[in-house]
């Protein structure tokens, strides 16, 4: 049966057994023993039990205190049973069970007497005086016992021990010879000649052929590029400066054709920077299957390539046609702008 504390608070009364030599005690959910009480700090106190028995108690620095018998200790205090402990507000009260399992006190003269009696039971001892006895009558005359007579012990032979069974061992069959290690014959090289891809099936350009853009082809393309820009861009400014003409005074309608020019030549600029970066071709070089491509890998030009190409185009080429008439002296037909752009008109 252990020991218990018995704790008395504010919401009540209740016991904890005190089950090993060292608890803690305070609010706080992580003490063996906890007090629910706004008085008593989350670390408030330990209670300890030395092997003899005796309890101790030792304060935490907490915040109202701790007092046995009414006075506040400072260090590790010794408890005696039934000291009033006080915790805050709280009461701790130690008790003890009846069957106390501590320091027992024994007469010296009675353990001595004890231990002679069982000593003078097991070897048989006549000598020792027997104990004081009231007188009484005659105690009656006891005969000798005679010991049974003694039988020898019938000797036995000594079983010799048992040889180990000798192992059996399995018999080691013959090593197999290894088996020759073949070389695997390589497959026959295929030696038909094979048809030299397209540069469109690899990875790198294959330039054995290319049908590069005829001269006369791309001038029909461009032709018709121009018709399709021409045309549609010059009928709505024609339609848009005869409205601002009307409407406006001559000066302002003057300056707003001007204005209305340079956003038709932006975007007549912008049909062939769009056509040659994003899309490598323009719908009259389409009609021709024309398509421009980069010099070294073969693919469709950048963004920049299709702009250089174009304003190259607009700014250089166009005049008198020299940037066209270049395209006469190479195998390559490359105009001007296809040199500065490095782009080539191929036919797809």
């Amino acid at each position: 049966m252990n020991t218990k504390i018995v704790v008395v608070t504010s919401k009540g009364k209740f016991e904890h057994e005190i089950d090993k030599p060292y608890i803690s005690i305070g609010r706080g959910k992580d003490n063996d023993l906890i007090i629910d009480d706004l008085s008593v700090s989350r670390k408030h106190a330990i209670l300890e039990r030395d092997q003899t028995g005796k309890f101790y108690i030792t304060d935490l620095n907490s915040s109202n205190g701790t007092f046995v018998n009414n006075i506040r200790i400072k260090e590790k205090t010794p408890l005696s049973i039934n000291d009033h402990i006080l915790l805050g507000k709280a009461t701790l009260v130690i008790e003890v069970p009846e069957q106390f399992e501590g320091t027992v006190r024994v007469d010296a003269a009675q353990l001595q007497q004890k231990l002679m009696e069982e000593e003078a039971t097991v070897q048989g001892d006549t000598h020792m005086p027997p104990p004081v006895q009231q007188p009484s009558a005659a105690p009656p005359i006891q005969q000798p016992v005679t010991p049974p007579p003694v039988q020898p012990m019938p000797q036995t032979q000594p079983i010799p021990p048992a040889e180990p069974p000798m192992p059996q061992t399995q018999p080691i069959p013959p090593a197999e010879p290894p088996m020759p290690q073949t070389q695997p014959i390589p497959p026959a090289p295929n030696t038909a000649p094979q048809p030299a891809p397209s540069y469109q099936q690899q990875d790198m350009p294959y330039r054995g052929n290319i049908v590069y853009g005829g001269i006369l082809e791309r001038f029909l393309a461009l032709l018709i590029d121009g018709l399709i820009i021409g045309i549609g861009l010059g009928i709505v400014s024609a339609i848009l400066s005869f409205l601002f003409f009307k409407i406006l005074p001559i000066g302002a309608a003057s300056a707003i054709s001007t204005l209305l020019n340079l956003v038709i030549f932006v975007a007549a600029f912008a049909y062939y920077a769009v056509g040659y970066g994003k899309y490598g071709t323009t719908i009259g070089k389409k009609i021709f299957k024309l398509h421009i491509v980069d010099q070294k890998k073969l693919t469709k030009p950048t963004m920049g390539q299709g702009i250089t190409r174009a304003a190259v185009q607009f700014l250089l080429s166009g005049i008198l046609f020299i940037g066209y008439i270049m395209a006469f002296f190479n195998p390559e037909h490359t105009a001007l702008h296809d040199m500065l752009a490095k782009t080539y008109v191929i036919k797809k």
